[in-house]
Parts: structure tokens; C-alpha cells; sequence
């Protein structure tokens, strides 16, 4: 109600000023209707805006005991990570954990204990096995992509909003999980047996 009384205050103002000033488009009506269409209609617009606003933070408040350490809502802006091609390990680990993060943020609200799960497993992995830990993040970029591929979906209009990406993410969470189980597993057999 504020804005809005901002707004019809800015316009009263504004319609004094081109009082004062010679004729608009030679109708002076004609100036003051398409202000008050303009200001009826950025009021709208920002009365809208504040409405979804208020309507998000109360679904936010509501999931706020199935939250990791994070944002506490996923913004639909966090896109899906479009990098090239690595072969060094070195390079892997150092640029392919954002698709990593992708699976885990998107996953967070939906499935939290996975994705935590699976974060632990990827931090253990690295540090026991950075080339595990770069084969497994080959691995996960490359089956979402042609996931992606499959479905026809653009990479650079996949987000975390996406429809495909939620199903994806919700259906192999758990495959990617194990698998990260599996090579910390195959890691750790392998100290052992070297030792």
C-alpha cells in the first residue's frame, strides 16, 4: 500500500511538472492517461512480485527441518553447470565438482539425507583417492548430459527448476551414491592391501 501511494504521489507530481510545460504530443489527456497506465501497471507488476515473494518464504519457512547448510530456498536462476571437456585429473577436480553441487542442491530438499550422504562420501573419496574421486565425477557429468541429449534438452536452458533435471536428479541419486560408496570402498581395499 506504501508503493502504491509512492506511485500516485510520483504521478500527481509528474502531472504538475507537464502542467507547467508546453503540450505532450499535442494532447495534454493524452500525456496524464498514459502515466496513470504506466503507474497502475508498475504498481500491479510490483504488488505481484512482492505477492510470490511472501508466498515462497512461507513455503521456505515450512521446510526449514529438511535444510542442509545452504540457501534455504533454490533459486531457479542456479543453472546447470556447461564446462568442457577435461582429461586431467587435476582439471576434473577442479572444475567438475560443480555439477556435483548441482545434484546435491537440487536434491537437497527433496532427498537430504542422500545428498548429504553423498557429499560425505565424495570428500572421503577425495581425499583417499583423487583419481577415484575424478573418474566418479567424469562419470556424473557425463550421464546427465546424455541424459540431457536423450530428452532433447538444451544444456544451456537446464536449470534447477528444470522438469527432466528434478526427475534425473530424483532417479539416480541413489545410483550415485553407491557408486561413490563403491570407489571409496575399491580406495580404501586398496590401502589395505597395500599395506
Amino acid at each position: 500500500m506504501i508503493l502504491v501511494n509512492m506511485l500516485e504521489r510520483a504521478a500527481d507530481t509528474q502531472r504538475k511538472v507537464w502542467k507547467s510545460q508546453p503540450v505532450f504530443l499535442g494532447r495534454p489527456a493524452l500525456a496524464h492517461s498514459l502515466v496513470r497506465v504506466l503507474v497502475v501497471g508498475v504498481a500491479a507488476v510490483l504488488l505481484i512480485a512482492v505477492a510470490q515473494d511472501e508466498a515462497e518464504s512461507k513455503t521456505a519457512a515450512m521446510d526449514v527441518n529438511v535444510k542442509m547448510a545452504g540457501p534455504a530456498r533454490l533459486p531457479n536462476s542456479f543453472s546447470f553447470p556447461d564446462l568442457p571437456h577435461y582429461r586431467d585429473d587435476s582439471d576434473v577436480l577442479d572444475q567438475y565438482p560443480a555439477y556435483l553441487e548441482f545434484v546435491l542442491r537440487v536434491s537437497e530438499r527433496t532427498q537430504p539425507k542422500l545428498a548429504k550422504g553423498l557429499e560425505g562420501k565424495f570428500n572421503a573419496l577425495r581425499q583417499r583417492d583423487p583419481r577415484g574421486a575424478a573418474n566418479f565425477l567424469r562419470g556424473l557429468r557425463e550421464e546427465i548430459l546424455h541424459k540431457l541429449q536423450l530428452t532433447g534438452t538444451p544444456v544451456h536452458r537446464a536449470n534447477a527448476s528444470h522438469p527432466v533435471l528434478k526427475k534425473l536428479v530424483k532417479d539416480y541419486m541413489g545410483e550415485w551414491y553407491h557408486e561413490a560408496d563403491e570407489y571409496l570402498f575399491r580406495a580404501v581395499a586398496r590401502r589395505e592391501k597395500n599395506n
